[in-house]
């Protein structure tokens, strides 16, 4: 499958994607971060939301965001 492809088929989907995004609550794994053990035995820990949530809300009130602003995308 093609970049095209996948976000026609993404696209296809997006009722999906949305009831998916409001059952998602701040704790949910986002992520698995795991050493490579080069010290010893390899360590995972399980990342939630929270943490770049928390930052994207500090940069938010930092810079004043309003519901109006919008951020560009090329950034």
């Amino acid at each position: 499958m093609d970049y095209h492809q996948l976000l026609r088929q993404a696209s296809d989907r997006t009722a999906e994607i949305v009831q998916r995004m409001k059952q998602q609550k701040c704790t949910d794994v986002q992520y698995i971060c795991q050493t490579s053990g080069g010290a010893g035995i390899s360590k995972s820990a399980q990342w939630d939301h929270r943490a770049p949530l928390a930052s994207a809300n500090f940069v938010a009130k930092t810079l004043s965001f309003t519901k109006t602003d919008q951020l560009n995308p090329c950034l």
